[in-house]
Formats: C-alpha cells, structure tokens, sequence
C-alpha cells in the first residue's frame, strides 16, 4: 500500500502561474487552465484564474504535457512542455472579440404626433422643470430656454426667444390647447403650475412651419 501510494504521488503535480492580456498585461480573471497528458494515457486537471490572473492547477499529470488556456473575449493558447513546468507558468492571451451578429433597427414618425416628426424636438421632464433654479416659483416656460434653439432674452421675460423670434410670436399650446398671455405679475412669471405639467416639448421650425 504505501509503495503505490508514493508511485502516484510522484506522477501528479501541481501547476501555477497568471494570465494576462497580451496588450495591456492587465489580469484576466475566470479563465480556464487546462493540463493535458499527451502521452497514451491522457489525464486531463483544470484550474480557474482569480481577480488578480493567477491560477493553481493541482494534481496535475507529469511527463509531457499541454497546458492550454481559454477565455471570454479572447483567442486560444496552447503549449507543449516535455515536462510540467516547475516555475509558475506566464499566459499573455490576445484579444479576440466576438463577433456579433448585425442589428437593423427602423422607425417611423407616428401619424399626427409632432414630437415624432420634428428633427429638433426639445423635451423637458418634470425632473429637470424641478431642478431649475427658481427666482419667485418653479417657471415650466424658462425650461424651454434650456433648449439649443431657444435662448432667456431676460430675467423679466417668462417665454424665450426660439430662434431669434419674439415671444409674441411663440404660440404655447396646453395639451393642443392655445393659450394666450399665460403669465402674471407682468410677464415676470408664468401662469402655469409645474407640478400639473407632465413635461414640456419645444418645436422649433421657421416659416409656416413654426
């Protein structure tokens, strides 16, 4: 019994060493390290590489051996030793991304929905309504300066210039509904309370279109 057991100790060994990537040596962690037996025979012993790329491969096989690595996002590799490598064993992988299939992705402006045909549609949500700074209350009409095309033309001017036009000649819809003067204190502030608006939209065209 005890001269068998010292007979299969001196066949088995133990493996170690990192994995690296090829092009920034930065770890790789969860790769797989396999020993093989090449000789007729054939043992196979695996490992796991942690955090940091090192790995143990215990009770691997003596003699000649092939020591392969494999990894996710990363090309085979593969070596063949006479005898198992005492020294911890360094694996640069290279890089192989996966190739994925194409994705064709179509859609449609909706049928009477401005928002889906307009190129430089400008959306507010109430979040960021909240998030304005606000002098007297919460304004939803200087929201809309926060668009590239609109611009404040003052601190005393509630509705914003969009695209060099007045804001006389801005109409403000509520719900498809026009609204007229929808201001108080002078204009200084809106008639509009933030927190019955869902969100604010800006549509800004030229010409008949605006």
């Amino acid at each position: 019994m005890v001269l068998t057991f010292l007979a299969l100790a001196a066949q088995q060994a133990t493996l170690t060493g990192v994995v690296r990537d090829s092009t920034g040596l930065e770890p790789v962690a969860f790769a797989e390290v396999r020993v093989s037996s090449i000789e007729a025979t054939a043992r196979t012993t695996t490992g796991l590489s942690d955090r940091f790329g090192a790995f143990v491969v215990p009770n691997a096989p003596t003699g000649p051996v092939r020591v392969e690595a494999n990894a996710f996002g990363y090309a085979r590799w593969s070596r063949e030793y006479g005898e198992l490598p005492g020294a911890p064993v360094r694996i640069l992988l290279q890089p192989a991304p996966i190739a994925l299939d194409s994705l064709r992705a179509e859609a449609g402006g909706r049928r009477g929905d401005p928002i889906s045909v307009s190129r430089d549609a400008f959306v507010v949500d109430p979040a960021q309504i909240r998030a304005i700074p606000a002098v007297l209350e919460t304004d939803v009409l200087r929201a809309i300066a926060m668009s590239p095309s609109a611009s404040a033309p003052s601190d005393f001017v509630s509705v914003p210039f969009v695209r060099g036009g007045t804001s006389e000649g801005t109409p403000l819809l509520l719900d498809g509904v026009r609204l007229f003067n929808p201001f108080h204190l002078g204009g200084f502030v809106s008639a509009i309370n933030a927190e019955a608006v869902d969100h604010a939209t800006l549509l800004p065209s030229s010409g008949p279109g605006a």
